[in-house]
C-alpha cells in the first residue's frame, strides 16, 4: 500500500469513527419549566409553592438526571405570560433534534373554558392560567394594527399547547409532560384549608376557541398529571416551605429512580408516597407511553451516597437533603469502612442540601458519606378545631371539644388547618341537604365541601382531612351544656384515629424500596349468579360471589366496593432477600386489625422467599363497614412480633413484646406516647422494610338486583337503582350494535318506540351524570355511574299498553316528557332523561319518564349545528305522532314537558301543528318548562306562544345572561336574540313565568344548567307540582318597564 493510499485509508477511518461517534452519542436533553406563583393581576390567590416546584425540578434535572444547565429554560411569574409560553414552546420544538429527550413541567392554576371547536368529549378545553390572564384589562380584546388579538388576557388552551409541541412530539425519542395543576376543585369551609390549584371556569369565548387544530402524533409522549381529571391538586408545606403536594413526592421518586424504572412504576411510587405522607386525598394520573423507561434509560445509576461540600470548623455541609430522606438528628459516616469512627450528626436540611455538626473523626470536601442512623421524630396527630360562624352560640361546646382533644395523649392542637392531620369541624347542618354538595356561582368546576349550614339545624361534629374530605364518621351532638357523653366518645374515637394515623404514616426504611408487590382480588357478593351461566361466579361456604381478576394495589383502589364483599390477596417478592409480610386493616373509625398472618401461622409460614410469587395468601377478608377501609402492607427482612401491631397491647407488660430489631423499636416508640423522647435513632443496615397503603371506598350493600322505586323501604341501601324510561326516536337504527347506547345513531331514521333501563348509583349527586374518567382504566360500574343498561323495542300496541300501566301505578299518573337539544347522542339523552326524573322524584312525587330523541348532531362545530337545525324541522311530524300515542291513546292527561335548547324549538313547532288540528284537540299538557330555549325571541312571542298556551296549563321559561351557546346561536342567526338569553335584560312574556337563573348558572358553557344545579332542580320540581313563583324561593324583580319576572338570590 502506497503512502497516499494509506493516508486516504487513515483519513477515511478517522472520518468513519468520528461519524460513528456522532451516531452513538447520547441524545440531548431539553427542559422547559413553567411556574406561576403570582396571580395578583388575575384576581386569584397566590400559589407560593409553584415557583419552589420549578426551582427544585431544575436542580434535580441538573444534579440527578444529567440535563445541561444551558438546555433548561425557566419561565417564572411575569415571564410566563400567554405569549411568552407560546414562544417558549415554539423555540423548544425548533431546538429539539431527532431522538432527543424532552421534559416539560408546569406548576400553577388550571381551569376550563368552553370547547368551541368540538374536539373535546367533555365539552371543555382544559387550560393553564398564565401570568396576567383574566386581569381587568383582559375584558376587551386589544389588537394591533395587523388585527392580531392580544391573547395575554386569556388562558392557554390545551389545543394550543399540543399545536406548538407537534414538531417536538414528532422528533423526540421521549417527551415527558408533567402538570402540577387541577381543573376542578372544592370550596372549603375553613379559611385556612390547603390551597388548591384549580381556578374557576372562564365562561368567556376564547379568541382561538373556534379554531381547529390538527391532531399531533403523541405516541412517544408521557403525560403525568398531579390529579385525576376531576380531582384536586394542593399546595403542601413540608419543613414549613410551600411546594406542590404532587411535585414534592414526584421529585423524591425521580431522585431514587434507576435506569430500568418506567414511568408507570414511578407514578405508583409517587402515589404511595403521597398516601403515606399527606393528610388529604390526591391521586395523580398518567397516560401515553407509560411503560417506557424513564428518559429511555438515559440517567445515571442511583447512588445512596452523599458528598461533603464544605467544612468550617465542626460545621459540615452535604449535598444530600430532604429529597434524599435526611432528617435532623440522623447520622452519616464515611463510606470507607476502614475510616474508623467518623460521624456527622445532621442539624439542618434543605431540599437538596444539609448541614451537620462533627461528632468524631475528620472530614474533607469531596468525602463520600453514607447514612448510618436515621432519626425518626415521634409522630403526633395534629388536630385543628373549627366551627361555622353561625355557631357562635355554641362557643362553650367548641371550647369543650378543643379541651377534650388536647387531653388525649399523642394529640397536638394546631392553629393552621393546612398543617393539620385531622380537622374537627362543628356545624349545624341542613338535614334536607344531607351530605350533598352544590355548585358555586359561575364556577362550574368548584363545589362546596360541606352541607349548607342551618342555625336551627342538628349539631354535628365532622371528622375531616385538611382538605375537608371525610376522614371518619361524624358524631351527632346534643348541643346542650352537658356534653360529657359526647366528649368521652370523642376522646375514645381520637385515640383510635391516632393509632390508625401512626400506622398509616409508617414509611419504609428506604425511600426507594418497593420490592414487594401486593395484588387484590375482589369477590363481589351475588347470590343470584349461577356458575353454569357465568364463569366468574363461584360458590363458597359463605355465599356466591363474582370473582374479578387480581389487580395491582393502585388499580384496586379505583374500584368501588360494598359491605359483604370479600378480598383475597397475593404477594410477589421481587427482592434478593426473603421477606415477612404483614397485612393490617384500619376501619373508618380507626379500628386496627392484623389480618395476615393469621394467629395459627408460624414465622416460617409467613416467610416469602426471594424472587417468589404467591398468587393467593391463605386468608379472605370481608368488608363489613361502609366508608374508607385502609389496608397497610409491611414487608420486612426480619420477623416482627405481632404484639406490636395490636392496638390494646401494653408493651411494657410483656416480655415477648421487648423490641428485638429496629422496626420493632420504631413501632414500640410510636406507641409509647408521652415518654418525652422527641425522636429515636435507628441503624440503617440492621433491617430493611417496605410499606404500602391501599385505601378502598366501601358503600353500603343492598338489593343487588337494584330494581326498586326511589324511596321504597327496602332496608339496607342498594348499590344502585334502575329507572325505566319510555321513548320514541327517529334516529337511524342499527340492529347489529354491540352496546345499547349504539342502537340509535345520529342520522335520520323512522319513528321507533320502546323502553330502556338506566341505573343510578345509590350515592348519586343530584344534577350529576356520573361517568367514568376518560383516563380511567376501569369501565362503567352501576354502583358508581349513571349507565344505560338495556333497550327494548316495542310495537305501538305494546308501547301504549305498558306506558299506560306504568303511569297507572302512580296515584296521579304523572308523566314527564323530556326533549333534548343540540348535540346529544341517544345514550346521553337516555341517561339525562332518567337522571332528571330520578332527581325530581322527591316528597312521594314520582314521574314516568318519557323521552323523545332525535338526530341532533354529534359535535358543536358550525356545520353540525346547521344540520341539527334542519333535522329539528324534519322531526316535527314524528314528535306529533309520538305525542298522540303517549297522550291521546293512553288517555293520560297529566303530562308535563321539559324541553331544552333546540329541543324547545322542536316542541314549540309541534305545538303549533297540534293546536291547529281537530284530531289533536284533546291533547293537553300540565306544566311546560322551556330551559335555555334556542328560539328566535320575537318569533316565539308572535307565533309560537299563542298556540302553545292553548295546550299548556302554564309555561315557564328559564333563561341566563352568561349562556355562551346562545350567544353563539345569536351570531349564527344573524344577530337575532334567542329567547333564553337574558344578557340584555330578561324578555318578559305575558302569561309566562320568566325565571332568570344567572346567579346560579354554573354549567360548562352556561347552557346545561337546567339539570345540573341542585337549587334549580328543586325549583323545577316545585313548578311541576303546581307551586307558583311567589311561593318558591325566588326573588321578584322588575324591568325598567315595570314588568315582573323572577330570579334566584345571588350565591354567597
Amino acid at each position: 500500500m502506497g503512502i497516499r493510499q494509506a493516508l486516504r485509508v487513515s483519513a477515511f477511518t478517522a472520518l468513519f469513527w468520528s461519524f460513528s461517534g456522532l451516531l452513538l452519542a447520547a441524545p440531548a436533553k431539553h427542559a422547559l419549566l413553567i411556574g406561576i406563583s403570582d396571580y395578583t393581576d388575575s384576581g386569584l390567590s397566590s400559589l407560593p409553592g409553584a415557583e419552589n416546584d420549578i426551582q427544585a425540578v431544575r436542580q434535580l434535572l441538573e444534579q440527578r438526571l444529567g440535563f445541561p444547565k444551558e438546555n433548561i429554560e425557566l419561565l417564572l411569574n411575569k415571564d410566563a405570560t400567554h405569549s411568552a409560553v407560546v414562544t417558549a414552546l415554539q423555540e423548544l420544538s425548533a431546538r429539539v433534534q431527532q431522538d432527543d429527550l424532552v421534559y416539560i413541567h408546569y406548576s400553577g392554576y388550571g381551569s376550563n373554558m368552553p370547547d368551541l371547536n368540538g374536539d373535546e368529549a367533555s365539552g371543555l378545553d382544559k387550560t393553564w392560567v398564565t401570568f396576567g390572564a383574566r386581569s381587568d384589562r383582559s375584558t376587551v380584546l386589544d389588537s394591533d394594527e395587523q388585527n392580531n388579538v392580544n391573547l395575554n388576557g386569556f388562558d392557554l388552551l390545551d389545543d394550543e399547547i399540543d399545536h406548538w409541541l407537534a414538531p417536538a412530539y414528532a422528533k423526540a425519542a421521549q417527551l415527558v409532560f408533567v402538570t402540577d395543576t387541577a381543573h376542578w376543585g372544592t370550596v372549603s369551609r375553613g379559611d385556612k384549608a390547603p390551597q388548591q390549584r384549580a381556578a374557576a371556569n372562564d365562561s368567556r369565548m376564547h379568541p382561538l376557541g373556534m379554531q381547529s387544530f390538527e391532531a399531533a402524533d403523541r405516541s412517544k409522549a408521557v403525560f403525568v398529571s398531579a390529579t385525576q381529571p376531576e380531582g384536586s391538586a394542593y399546595e403542601y408545606q413540608p419543613f414549613h416551605r410551600s411546594f406542590g403536594l404532587f411535585t414534592w413526592h414526584w421529585l423524591q421518586s425521580l431522585a431514587s429512580a434507576t435506569p430500568d424504572t418506567n414511568w408507570r412504576d414511578l407514578l405508583q411510587q409517587t402515589q404511595m408516597r403521597i398516601k403515606t405522607d399527606a393528610a388529604w386525598h390526591q391521586s395523580p394520573s398518567i397516560s401515553g407511553n407509560l411503560n417506557s423507561a424513564i428518559l429511555n434509560g438515559e440517567l445515571p445509576a442511583h447512588s445512596a451516597r452523599f458528598r461533603v461540600t464544605g467544612v468550617t470548623g465542626d460545621q459540615i455541609s452535604l449535598d444530600g437533603g430532604q429529597l434524599a430522606g435526611l432528617t435532623p438528628g440522623s447520622t452519616v459516616t464515611l463510606a470507607n469502612i476502614d475510616a474508623g469512627d467518623s460521624r456527622i450528626e445532621i442539624t439542618e436540611t434543605d431540599v437538596f442540601s444539609a448541614k451537620g455538626v462533627l461528632k468524631s473523626g475528620h472530614f474533607s470536601p469531596g468525602d463520600a458519606l453514607v447514612l448510618s442512623e436515621r432519626s425518626y421524630p415521634q409522630p403526633v396527630l395534629r388536630v385543628f378545631v373549627s366551627a361555622d360562624k353561625q355557631a357562635d352560640s355554641d362557643s362553650h361546646v367548641i371550647a369543650s371539644i378543643r379541651d377534650a382533644a388536647a387531653s388525649v395523649p399523642g394529640i397536638q392542637l394546631d392553629t393552621d388547618q393546612r398543617q393539620a392531620d385531622l380537622v374537627l369541624y362543628y356545624s349545624r347542618i341542613d338535614e334536607a341537604l344531607g351530605a350533598q354538595v352544590r355548585k358555586q356561582g359561575i364556577a362550574a368546576n368548584l363545589t362546596f365541601s360541606l352541607p349548607d349550614t342551618d342555625p336551627q339545624g342538628a349539631p354535628r361534629l365532622f371528622f375531616l382531612n385538611a382538605d375537608e374530605t371525610e376522614a371518619a364518621t361524624g358524631l351527632t351532638w346534643n348541643g346542650s351544656a352537658d356534653n360529657r357523653v359526647e366528649l368521652e366518645q370523642l376522646k375514645a374515637r381520637l385515640g383510635r384515629i391516632r393509632d390508625s394515623y401512626h400506622l398509616h404514616s409508617l414509611a419504609g426504611s428506604s425511600s426507594d424500596d418497593s420490592s414487594v408487590d401486593l395484588n387484590i382480588t375482589h369477590l363481589h357478593r351475588d347470590d343470584g349468579c349461577t356458575p353454569a351461566a357465568d364463569q366468574r361466579c363461584q360458590e363458597f361456604a359463605f355465599g356466591r360471589f363474582l370473582v374479578d381478576d387480581p389487580r395491582s394495589a393502585p388499580d384496586a383502589e379505583a374500584k368501588r366496593y360494598q359491605t359483604g364483599d370479600v378480598l383475597a390477596f397475593g404477594v410477589a417478592n421481587r427482592s434478593t432477600q426473603a421477606r415477612y409480610v404483614y397485612l393490617l386493616s384500619s376501619s373508618p373509625d380507626g379500628d386496627i386489625k392484623l389480618i395476615y398472618p393469621t394467629p395459627e401461622m408460624t414465622e416460617a409460614e409467613n416467610r416469602i422467599d426471594a424472587q417468589t410469587q404467591l398468587d393467593q395468601l391463605p386468608i379472605a377478608f370481608q368488608l363489613d363497614r361502609s366508608g374508607t377501609e385502609s389496608i397497610k402492607m409491611i414487608a420486612s427482612t426480619e420477623p416482627i412480633d405481632r404484639a406490636f401491631f395490636e392496638p390494646t397491647t401494653h408493651l411494657a407488660d410483656s416480655e415477648s413484646a421487648a423490641p428485638n430489631n429496629a422496626l420493632e423499636r420504631l413501632l414500640a416508640y410510636n406507641r409509647d406516647i408521652g415518654n418525652g423522647q422527641k425522636s429515636i435513632q435507628l441503624p440503617v443496615a440492621q433491617i430493611s422494610w417496605s410499606t404500602a397503603n391501599i385505601d378502598l371506598t366501601v358503600a353500603a350493600s343492598g338489593d343487588m338486583a337494584g330494581v326498586r322505586s326511589r324511596g321504597a323501604d327496602t332496608g339496607a341501601q342498594p348499590a344502585y337503582v334502575r329507572v325505566r324510561v319510555f321513548f320514541g326516536s327517529n334516529r337511524n337504527y342499527d340492529p347489529h350494535a354491540d352496546e345499547p347506547g349504539e342502537l340509535f345513531g345520529n342520522d335520520r331514521g323512522t319513528l321507533r318506540l320502546g323502553s330502556l333501563w338506566v341505573s343510578i348509583p345509590a350515592n348519586h349527586e343530584p344534577g350529576k351524570l356520573e361517568t367514568p374518567s376518560l383516563l380511567s382504566l376501569m369501565g362503567e360500574d352501576p354502583s358508581e355511574h349513571v349507565m344505560l343498561q338495556s333497550v327494548d323495542l316495542l310495537d305501538k300496541e305494546a308501547f301504549v299498553s305498558q306506558l299506560g300501566d306504568a303511569a297507572s301505578q302512580l296515584p296521579d299518573r304523572r308523566m314527564l316528557l323530556y326533549i333534548h337539544g343540540y348535540n346529544n347522542s341517544f345514550e346521553e339523552a337516555a341517561r339525562r332523561s332518567a337522571q332528571i326524573a330520578y332527581d325530581l322524584s322527591v316528597e312521594n312525587v314520582h314521574y314516568v319518564p318519557l323521552l323523545f330523541t332525535w338526530p341532533s348532531g354529534d359535535s358543536i362545530i358550525p356545520t353540525q349545528y346547521t344540520r341539527a337545525w334542519t333535522n329539528k324541522e324534519w322531526a316535527v311530524s314524528d314528535l306529533v305522532q309520538f305525542l298522540e300515542l303517549a297522550v291521546l291513546e293512553t288517555g293520560i292527561d297529566n303530562v308535563h314537558v321539559l324541553a331544552h335548547s333546540m329541543g324547545t324549538n322542536l316542541f314549540s313547532s309541534a305545538s303549533l301543528v297540534m293546536a291547529g288540528r281537530e284530531q289533536d284537540a284533546d291533547i293537553r299538557f300540565g306544566e311546560v318548562l322551556l330551559a335555555a330555549p334556542d328560539i328566535d325571541a320575537e318569533t316565539f312571542y308572535r307565533l309560537l306562544l299563542p298556540r302553545l298556551q292553548t295546550l299548556a296549563e302554564r309555561t315557564t321559561v328559564y333563561m341566563a345572561s352568561q349562556d355562551v351557546a346562545l350567544h353563539v346561536s345569536k351570531v349564527v342567526h344573524s344577530g337575532y336574540r334567542r329567547l333564553g338569553d337574558s344578557s340584555d335584560s330578561p324578555l318578559i312574556l305575558q302569561g309566562v313565568d320568566v325565571v332568570d337563573v344567572s346567579e346560579l348558572n354554573t354549567s360548562d358553557m352556561g347552557h346545561a344548567y337546567y339539570a345540573a344545579i341542585r337549587e334549580l332542580l328543586s325549583d323545577i320540581g316545585s313548578t311541576l307540582r303546581g307551586i307558583t313563583p311567589d311561593l318558591r324561593r325566588l326573588s321578584s324583580q322588575e324591568t325598567e318597564q315595570r314588568l315582573k319576572y323572577w330570579s334566584f338570590q345571588k350565591a354567597e
